[in-house]
C-alpha cells in the first residue's frame, strides 16, 4: 500500500514566497521544526502573519551565522515582520516585533561581532584574572570612555608635534648633542634619525601592549596584534615636513622634516596590515552598501570605520605615487613618454625606459652610501671635539635666537644630505598629500572605538 504521508518540505518552497538570503537554505538540516512551521503557513489564509508568529516563537540560532549572512537574515526577517503585532496577530504595526522575537538578541550580537575584521577584542576575560579573591571579589577592570580614548590620540599627537618642532630644530639638536648632530654643513645620515623615530614609536606601542597584557583579565591578547593595530593610529608628527622651507637660510628643519616624513612612511606601511585588512573584509562582504543600516546595532559606526580605511587606501596610494613621481625618476620617464608619443612603442624603447629608472635609483643609492661613509668618519671626529668642548664649559650656543645663528650655504647642505634644492618643494608637496590618509585614519579609529563600545 503506497504511503500517504506528506513529503518533507524544502527551503525553496519558503523562499519562493518569502524570499530570504542564501544561508536560509540550511534550515532543512539545522532547524527542521522551524521549516515545517513556516511551510505550514504558506497554505494558510494569512501567510505573512503566520510566518511572523512562528518565527517569533520558534527558536533557531544555527542558521546564517557567518560574515554578512546574519545581517542579511535580520534585514530579511524584519522587512517582513517589522509591522507585525504579536498580540493581535495582525500587521497593524503597534507592537514591536523584535521585542517578542526570541532569537533577536542572539542574532544582533552575532551580526555585531561579524562587523570586526579580526576575531580578537580588548575586553576582560575572567579566565585570565589571577588576582587572589581575598575577603571579596575583585572589581572588574574597566576601559576608558570613548571620549578619553579619542582625546588621548589628539593629546599625544599634539605633544609629539610640539616636541618634534622644538627638539628637531637644527641649533637645538646641535646643542643637546654636543655638536654631534645638526651641524650646519649637513649630513647624509639623516635616514638613521628616521629609523630611530620608527624604533621609538614601535617600542612605545610594544610597552603599551605589555601593560595591557599585564592587566588582570587581559592576558589573552596578543602583543604583536596590538602593536600592528596601534601602528594604524593617526599621527601628526609628519607635519614637521611642511617646515622644511622655514628658515631655510639657516637649515633649521631640513633633517627633521625629511626624517619625520620617512619615519611616517614606514609606520604607515606597518599600519597597512589592519587598514588593508579592513577594506578587504568590507568589500568581500558588501558592507559598503546600506544593507546593514538600521538593522544591526553599531552599523553606522562600522560604516564609519570601513569608510575611513577606504579613504586611507586611496590617500596613501596617491602619496606613494607622488613619491615615485617626484623622487624615483617616474616623472622623467613620463616626460620622455609624452615627448615620444607620436612614435610607436618598441621593445627597445621599453627596455630603455626601465634602464633609465633603474639607473636613477641606483645612482641615488650609491651617492647616499658614499656620503654616509664620509659622514660617519666626520661624526666620530666631531663627537670627540664636542665632548671636549662640553667638558671645558667653553661650548656656549644660543639655540633659539636667529640673530646668533649664522647663515649657511643651505644648497650645499641639501646636496650633502642627498636631497637637492628641488627637494624642498617636493617634500612639502608630498606632505600635503598626507592629509587624506590622515583623515582616513581618524575616521577609522573613531568608528572602531565607538563600535567596540556598542555591546
Amino acid at each position: 500500500m503506497p504511503s500517504t504521508s506528506t513529503p518533507t518540505p524544502t527551503p525553496s518552497t519558503v523562499q519562493s514566497i518569502f524570499g530570504g538570503p542564501t544561508c536560509f537554505d540550511s534550515i532543512s538540516t539545522v532547524c527542521p521544526e522551524l521549516q515545517s512551521a513556516l511551510e505550514w503557513c504558506i497554505d494558510g489564509t494569512t501567510p505573512t502573519e503566520c510566518f511572523c508568529r512562528e518565527l517569533a516563537k520558534s527558536s533557531c540560532t544555527k542558521i546564517c551565522q557567518v560574515g554578512e549572512e546574519t545581517a542579511d537574515y535580520l534585514r530579511w526577517a524584519l522587512g517582513w515582520c517589522e509591522n507585525y503585532n504579536i498580540i493581535t496577530n495582525t500587521m497593524d504595526g503597534i507592537a514591536n516585533f523584535s521585542s517578542y522575537w526570541e532569537d533577536y538578541p542572539s542574532y544582533q550580537r552575532t551580526a555585531y561581532l561579524n562587523f570586526f575584521p579580526w576575531t580578537w577584542r580588548v575586553q576582560y576575560d575572567p579566565e585570565f584574572d589571577h588576582r587572589p579573591l581575598g575577603n571579596g571579589s575583585q572589581p572588574i577592570p574597566t576601559c576608558p570612555s570613548e571620549r578619553s580614548k579619542i582625546g588621548s590620540f589628539a593629546l599625544i599627537n599634539l605633544i609629539v608635534l610640539l616636541v618634534t618642532v622644538i627638539l628637531g630644530r637644527r641649533p637645538v639638536l646641535n646643542y643637546i648633542t654636543c655638536r654631534l648632530c645638526g651641524r650646519p654643513e649637513g649630513s647624509a645620515l639623516w635616514p638613521l634619525v628616521a629609523l630611530l623615530l620608527v624604533g621609538l614609536q614601535i617600542a612605545a606601542n610594544f610597552a603599551n601592549a605589555v601593560i595591557v597584557r599585564a592587566s588582570p583579565g587581559f592576558g589573552n591578547i596578543s602583543a604583536a596584534d596590538l602593536v600592528l593595530l596601534w601602528c594604524s593610529r593617526p599621527r601628526i608628527a609628519w607635519i614637521a615636513a611642511c617646515l622644511v622651507s622655514v628658515g631655510k637660510e639657516y637649515g633649521f628643519y631640513f633633517s627633521i622634516s625629511t626624517s619625520a616624513l620617512v619615519a611616517e612612511f614606514v609606520l604607515q606601511f606597518m599600519g597597512a596590515v589592519y587598514l588593508g585588512r579592513t577594506v578587504n573584509f568590507a568589500v568581500a562582504r558588501h558592507f559598503y552598501t546600506d544593507r546593514i543600516k538600521g538593522v544591526v546595532v553599531g552599523a553606522n559606526n562600522a560604516l564609519l570605520m570601513y569608510s575611513g580605511a577606504l579613504l586611507w587606501i586611496v590617500g596613501i596610494g596617491a602619496v606613494l605615487f607622488q613619491i615615485a613621481y617626484s623622487f624615483l625618476g617616474i616623472r622623467t620617464l613620463l616626460v620622455r613618454l609624452w615627448e615620444s608619443r607620436p612614435k610607436q612603442s618598441t621593445p627597445e624603447t621599453r627596455i630603455e625606459n626601465r634602464t633609465c629608472i633603474r639607473a636613477s635609483i641606483s645612482t641615488k643609492l650609491r651617492a647616499w652610501v658614499a656620503r654616509s661613509q664620509k659622514s660617519m668618519i666626520t661624526n666620530i671626529q666631531l663627537l670627540k671635539l664636542g665632548i671636549a668642548e662640553a667638558n671645558s664649559k667653553s661650548f656656549k650656543f644660543n639655540v633659539l635666537s636667529l640673530h646668533t645663528t649664522p647663515v649657511i650655504n643651505w644648497i650645499a647642505m641639501l646636496d650633502k644630505m642627498g636631497l637637492g634644492e628641488e627637494a624642498l618643494k617636493r617634500i612639502t608637496f608630498v606632505a600635503a598629500w598626507m592629509v587624506p590618509p590622515f583623515i582616513g585614519q581618524w575616521l577609522f579609529w573613531a568608528g572602531f572605538v565607538k563600535l567596540a563600545d556598542e555591546l
